[in-house]
């Protein structure tokens, strides 16, 4: 089962820069996962197959810049 209908999946794209998304599945029996924007850096939460699109609700990703930072 996949987590989004690949449908909806194409036409999906990053709330904040409009940017292409990635899947990543965590809990594929309860179609749980992130859809992940790495040009700006945010990953959108799915829950039961429903994406939350808000930015300002997003995850900011860690990049390896972040890491080598402070």
């Amino acid at each position: 089962m996949t987590m989004l209908d690949q449908q909806l999946l194409e036409i999906l794209a990053c709330a904040s820069c409009k940017g292409p998304l990635e899947v990543m599945v965590t809990d594929p029996e309860r179609n749980d996962g992130k859809l992940l924007c790495r040009r700006c850096n945010l990953a959108y939460i799915v829950t039961n197959g429903l994406p939350n699109m808000l930015p300002e609700q997003a995850e900011k990703i860690e990049t390896p810049e972040d890491q080598h930072m402070g």
